[in-house]
């Protein structure tokens, strides 16, 4: 700050030699040592005679030459202002809502488009002379704002906000540290507060992914730290209007691109999105948002996953991946900076480092409170057994199983499961909530962090009743039709043993939920089970047989190939190889347990709901590779949402229909094509659709 102050004196000698003689104002986005100077007109020299700035000031000044003259007369024309991003752009929305009659979300673009027209004004004057500056007049700003309103699309900015599918990002009100350090998720909060330790390193690289106008995809384990650096990188870069994507479904993305565009982004004054935690029942809607998103200049889409569940996420290759770990170096600066703020006194960072199993929230809790987090948790959960707070211990177990697996419970859900009256479900959570052990928000109960959830479900299941099983069954009884994909995925992922318990329960939801998206989502969800054991096999004996990290991709790929194994062949890669190609279970028996379960006719009706061509894409593919004969099919599909569907889509939707179809079964294909006329009909509507 003191720097900027002796530039801009040395500057002003030239502005008066040129006869301008305007007072000067150095604006700053942030307190100087903690203070704010709100005072528009109050020049330095109003400040007390042993002021740090003035102190600070005055040395700087004399070591660039000035005298004391200059540097007193100096003092008298210039004063500091404070004015956080936030408040101008909030003050501008205020002005804009009151002047034009705008909802808030309506008056976004206005502000942008005056910080874009200022910010370009900068630019020219960076290298204008004083009698060419440009400059913005009361006129030309109410011209600019007149322009935007006109174009503003009022209902498409409201849409997402509305719904609660996004909200702005606050990054001008700190939170209270209470509970920071036993375990709970990360928010911009605690960054303002400047709570969490830094991750330099990292965040530099996400920030400059940022600043190339990339998408981005911070990925590591649970509890090693992707919050903080993904919201410290948003931080750092608050010249772009960031929203925060609290629902990612398929429904949400139409809205959340409207609100996009209609946000009218720039490369000066880009919008961005962020998604905390992409899980696997939200891959697709990233997939899908992140596809829309891409072409639209100044328009960012910034996002964290967990390691295990980046495997549904296709677009990943179209993402810059920024990897989170900790290592020694990691572990020394976050203990460098728990030390600086007070958090710890523990002299040294290694034992901890050790015990903390690669994982940052296990480190910085060890840091802080000198004990493992699975302990804390433990002697909670024992004291209510020994108090005998069972409804407590009842929550805590549903809570914890769910959160540790994906998702959250809706409170009323929870009390019908738990039979419990208002007045003991209030108390037993206001104690919770106060422990740090659950969170509500907008009617829904979750855990603080999902590691700590996973500590926590551990606990009470330790010791019998109640049993984990009876817990994932309770659970999915209150899970809506989107949670069971993640839940599933996440509970026979980590527990296989439950592989018999979870698929009866699965054949018993989907008796009661007749639509499509709970039957295509546990679809989804047994075939990525599926798919992660072969590769936890696969992986198992490359190692076994000591195959090299370079070579395995390409041994995977030649050991799926038929035909004659290559000749000459390195004897470690040879003997994999063939090992692979007689386990290579490449159909998915999880999946096909169920479907044997359900029977055809059950899966013939869902598809005949389907009146979208994607919805109907998504029943066929979860069904890919699965040989089941569906001869029988096309008859029950003619008369039906479906069949009227295929007979009037369009020559695009046809193929895709098909196509999918087709890696189902040959016979749904061609029994599909005879439904829309034959193979004659199907190429004469392609010959009149292509112009040739």
């Amino acid at each position: 700050m003191a720097g900027h102050l002796v530039s801009m004196a040395k500057a002003h000698a030239k502005r008066e030699a040129a006869g301008v003689t305007d007072r000067a104002i150095l604006i700053l986005e942030r307190a100087v040592a903690g203070e704010l100077f709100t005072d528009w007109d109050r020049p330095l020299s109003a400040l007390p005679t042993d002021h740090p700035v003035l102190r600070e000031f005055d040395t700087k000044a004399a070591k660039a030459g000035l005298n004391r003259d200059e540097i007193d007369a100096w003092r008298k024309v210039v004063s500091l202002y404070v004015l956080p991003w936030g408040a101008a752009a909030e003050e501008t929305r205020t002005t804009m809502v009151q002047r034009f009659g705008l909802l808030p979300a309506a008056a976004e673009p206005i502000v942008l488009a005056l910080r874009d027209e200022v910010a370009g004004q900068a630019d020219v004057n960076a290298e204008a002379s004083l009698r060419e500056a440009a400059e913005l007049t009361r006129t030309s700003i109410e011209r600019i704002a007149q322009e935007v309103v006109e174009t503003i699309d009022r209902e498409s900015l409201e849409e997402a906000l509305s719904s609660g599918a996004c909200e702005p990002v606050d990054f001008d009100r700190p939170l209270l540290p209470t509970g920071f350090y036993e375990g709970i998720d990360v928010q911009p909060g605690h960054i303002v507060a400047g709570l969490p330790a830094p991750r330099q390193t990292l965040t530099g690289q996400v920030v400059t992914a940022i600043d190339r106008e990339e998408s981005i995809l911070v990925i590591g384990p649970s509890g090693v730290g992707k919050s903080t650096v993904l919201w410290t990188a948003a931080y750092v870069t608050r010249h772009v209007l960031w929203y925060r994507i609290r629902r990612l479904r398929d429904g949400d993305i139409a809205s959340l691109v409207r609100l996009a565009r209609a946000l009218k982004p720039s490369t000066r004054s880009p919008v961005g999105f962020v998604v905390d935690g992409i899980g696997i029942g939200s891959a697709e809607a990233w997939d899908a948002l992140q596809h829309e998103l891409e072409p639209i200049p100044g328009v960012l889409l910034l996002g964290s996953v967990r390691s295990e569940d980046l495997l549904p996420l296709r677009s990943r290759a179209r993402c810059t991946q920024i990897t989170v770990t900790l290592d020694e170096d990691v572990a020394k600066e976050i203990h460098a900076g728990l030390t600086a703020s007070g958090a710890t006194t523990t002299p040294h960072w290694r034992e901890a480092y050790e015990a903390a199993d690669g994982l940052t929230l296990e480190f910085t809790h060890l840091l802080t409170k000198g004990r493992r987090l699975s302990d804390v948790l433990s002697e909670q959960v024992d004291r209510r057994v020994v108090e005998g707070r069972q409804t407590e211990l009842d929550i805590l177990a549903m809570i914890s199983v769910a959160h540790r697996w994906g998702t959250d419970l809706p409170v009323r859900a929870l009390q019908q499961q738990l039979g419990v009256q208002d007045a003991e479900l209030r108390a037993a959570l206001s104690r919770l909530i106060h422990e740090h052990l659950v969170q509500e928000r907008l009617g829904h109960l979750s855990g603080l962090h999902q590691l700590r959830s996973g500590r926590l479900a551990d606990a009470v299941h330790a010791v019998p009743p109640p049993l984990l099983d009876e817990t994932v069954i309770a659970v999915m009884r209150m899970l809506t039709d989107e949670q069971l994909q993640p839940f599933v995925a996440g509970v026979l992922t980590e527990c296989p043993e439950l592989d018999s318990v979870v698929l009866d329960q699965i054949v018993v939801e989907l008796e009661q939920r007749h639509g499509t998206a709970a039957a295509i989502g546990v679809l989804q969800a047994l075939r990525l089970v599926d798919f992660t054991r072969c590769a936890t096999d696969w992986k198992r004996i490359l190692d076994r047989h000591q195959v090299a990290l370079a070579h395995r991709r390409t041994l995977l790929q030649f050991a799926l190939l038929d035909g004659d194994p290559l000749p000459d062949l390195r004897p470690e890669i040879a003997a994999a190889t063939a090992e692979i190609r007689a386990y290579r279970p490449l159909r998915s028996p999880l999946r096909d347990t169920l479907v044997e379960r359900l029977g055809t006719a059950q899966l013939a009706v869902r598809l005949a709901r389907c009146a979208e061509p994607a919805k109907a894409q998504r029943v066929l593919a979860v069904l890919t590779g699965s040989d089941l004969d569906l001869t029988n099919w096309p008859p029950t599909l003619a008369d039906s949402a479906f069949g009227r569907l295929l007979t009037g889509s369009s020559i695009e939707s046809l193929g895709g229909l098909l196509t999918a179809a087709r890696a189902v079964s040959l016979d749904l294909a061609n029994g599909l094509l005879e439904l829309v006329g034959g193979e004659e009909t199907a190429l004469t509507r392609l010959t009149g659709h292509l112009i040739w």
